[in-house]
């Protein structure tokens, strides 16, 4: 396209529905292909860190929400003192990279609930894939919803966020003082 000046003017292309859904539905898949791999990787972990979602709700919901807010002001206070900006690039990747792990544990939880719902005994690749996968599509509908679609995928991050910092990473399991 050309302005009144004849100058080439970049076009904004807005996706349609259908763009989006195909979106959604590729991004699914491919969250779901990941989360096979990190059950077959991480098994036992996973299964520590959706126990402490379903035994300690409040408590991760709580740990997570002081987590979501303190994790910025500490990010903000690491670039300001310039020396720890690479230890900064690092901690928001290890965040990225926790928040994905949380999805995974949720759709697990998610798939173990269904398999016991179809009355079946699944490995936990295969739960955490198929309950990915419909947590991801679920979700990723109710995302293209405007002004509301984000909040139901938020609470299932700051969630599964704070199971993951109490149970350190699934690594033991969460004992209430």
């Amino acid at each position: 396209d050309l302005n009144q000046d004849g100058q080439s003017v970049p076009v904004k292309h807005t996706p349609s529905l259908l763009e989006r859904i195909l979106a959604v539905a590729f991004e699914s898949l491919a969250l779901a292909a990941l989360a096979v791999v990190l059950a077959l990787i991480f098994p036992t972990q996973i299964k520590r860190v959706a126990q402490t979602v379903n035994s300690e709700f409040w408590v991760s919901g709580g740990v997570g929400l002081i987590t979501m807010i303190g994790a910025p002001i500490v990010l903000v206070i690491m670039t300001i003192t310039i020396i720890l900006i690479p230890v900064m690039i690092f901690s928001v990747l290890a965040i990225a990279l926790t928040t994905i792990y949380g999805w995974v544990v949720a759709g697990f939880d998610l798939g173990e609930r269904f398999s016991t719902l179809l009355k079946v005994s699944w490995p936990a690749s295969v739960s955490a894939g198929i309950g990915v996968l419909i947590l991801s599509l679920v979700v990723g509908l109710i995302t293209l919803i405007p002004c509301v679609g984000w909040i139901l995928g938020f609470l299932i991050i700051l969630f599964t966020l704070g199971a993951i910092v109490i149970s350190r990473f699934g690594s033991n399991k969460y004992a209430a003082a």
